[in-house]
């Protein structure tokens, strides 16, 4: 019977949260995490949610962390990535689906972060980044790098010109996506002495790129113009 009350609780909020806007379809996956994000803070152990897929014939279980439960909390909002991605005819990429394996299974989002990257989806990058922070940690100090490199970057993009400033971005994504982390240091110190300006946040990425690969990531997402923001 509870199971039964479960479902028909889960059936409403579906109903209520999810139908409510104008033009959407259901979407259990996104009605589950968004509950979970509304309870989060009455959850203090890990969650076994049971699947049943219809093309199945048989029953699946979701294992969600405590862990994961905490970084649901933390992120706040989660619609943003409730989308497809087309990347050709045939292949479309289901970003909420990805977006919560990496959660789930607290796995870096770097994948999808470089992808946005190239499509100059600043937002997007910026939330999986923040993702990224709360799996991995960091610190205050590492926060305070991030802020220093994301002021930097929009103080640099104020100073070039339009030409200049998408050709170092563009430099910059390739050199990150391609994992040639040597060429994104190199380009980091042209820009600096191109825009007479002293990047001190490059220290952290010079002694181990890798570790802070976030402080990278932010740089270069936030290299564009005020009007470009939204």
């Amino acid at each position: 019977m509870q199971l039964i009350q479960t479902n028909r609780d889960f059936e409403k909020f579906i109903l209520n949260e999810v139908l409510i806007s104008e033009g959407k379809s259901k979407d259990a996956r996104k009605a589950l995490f968004k509950s979970i994000q509304t309870v989060a803070d009455f959850l203090d152990y890990d969650v076994e949610v049971i699947v049943k897929n219809r093309e199945k014939t048989f029953f699946e279980t979701v294992f969600i962390r405590k862990e994961s439960i905490d970084i649901l909390r933390k992120l706040k909002v989660y619609e943003p990535f409730c989308f497809s991605l087309k990347i050709n005819d045939n292949y479309y990429v289901n970003i909420q689906k990805e977006v919560m394996n990496c959660i789930m299974n607290l796995v870096r989002t770097d994948i999808l972060i470089e992808l946005f990257l190239k499509q100059n989806s600043e937002y997007l990058v910026s939330l999986l980044i923040e993702i990224n922070r709360l799996i991995c940690g960091g610190g205050e100090e590492m926060k305070q790098t991030m802020k220093k490199a994301y002021a930097c970057a929009k103080e640099v993009a104020k100073k070039l010109p339009e030409n200049k400033r998408e050709s170092y971005k563009q430099k910059l994504t390739s050199a990150i996506v391609f994992k040639d982390y040597d060429r994104y240091c190199q380009i980091l110190l042209q820009l600096s002495n191109y825009a007479d300006m002293p990047f001190d946040f490059a220290y952290s990425l010079f002694e181990d790129f890798e570790e802070n690969k976030d402080i990278a990531y932010t740089f270069v997402n936030a290299l564009t113009k005020k009007k470009e923001e939204n």
